[in-house]
């Protein structure tokens, strides 16, 4: 799972939808089985639906057709700069980008309103791919250096959240990371007082300093000072240790 940068505007806190019981997670809705693809096929993921939906809720995604492109549709790609490329069919050079980041925008919107804990991406896609995706550069070459649209727009407005691809999720490592990210951030919303937050830091005490050594010190000062830390700061610097902690956000200062 790649390291996600802090952004204290938009780190989860008590304003944020309560949580439900379950986590609940995105998921592009090709994974789950559903024949979104440009083809008409599906790549169903065992793990994710025969698993991790028994205990999580899952919330399909599909970029490409909830942006109006329909299926079957003509193949798209990612073409010119990696940092901004554009959404270009592969065989009429029609461009979908302005399309696609409406309809990108105004689904990050609805999903703040929604108590997400994680997702779980579409590898390679040019619109869900979180990482390597193919990009045509403007030299002619092409090369795994791109994000999805959506992808990119996902973890740009929710820079907290726990974000993996069904290739990592088929990594032990990897896979181990995201789900205690996921759990992190589900608890993490369901502590809407200062109590039930210091609550939860000294529970996570233990294995959080087993864990992250390097991070003791933070832990220590936190809680010496989680009396008279205003609620937003206590709740954002508890959430940025624990989310740094278990390898969802890059460690770095307050």
């Amino acid at each position: 799972m790649a390291a996600l940068s802090h952004s204290s505007a938009q780190l989860p806190h008590p304003g944020w939808p309560a949580p439900t019981n379950r986590p609940v997670i995105g998921a592009s809705a090709c994974l789950l089985g559903q024949r979104v693809r440009y083809d008409g096929d599906h790549r169903y993921d065992p793990y994710l639906v025969e698993v991790l939906a028994k205990e999580w809720d899952l919330l399909p995604i599909c970029p490409e057709v909830e942006c109006g492109m329909g299926v079957p549709r003509e193949p798209i790609h990612l073409v010119g700069d990696p940092a901004a490329p554009r959404l270009i069919g592969r065989e009429s050079g029609v461009d979908h980008t302005r399309r696609m980041q409406r309809w990108v925008d105004r689904r990050l919107t609805e999903l703040a309103a929604v108590p997400l804990s994680g997702f779980v991406c579409k590898s390679k896609s040019p619109s869900s791919g979180m990482r390597n995706v193919k990009v045509l550069l403007s030299d002619g070459s092409v090369q795994r250096v791109g994000v999805g649209l959506f992808a990119r727009g996902l973890m740009a407005r929710f820079p907290f959240l726990p974000v993996i691809d069904e290739v990592g999720l088929a990594t032990a490592a990897e896979r181990t990371r995201f789900l205690r990210g996921v759990h992190t951030v589900h608890h993490l919303r369901r502590c809407t007082t200062p109590a039930a937050l210091v609550a939860f830091l000294r529970q996570r005490r233990a294995s959080l300093l087993h864990e992250a050594p390097h991070l003791a010190s933070r832990l220590e000062e936190l809680l010496a000072s989680s009396s008279f830390l205003p609620w937003e700061s206590l709740w954002q610097r508890s959430a940025e240790l624990l989310l740094a902690t278990n390898g969802t956000l890059a460690a770095g200062p307050f």
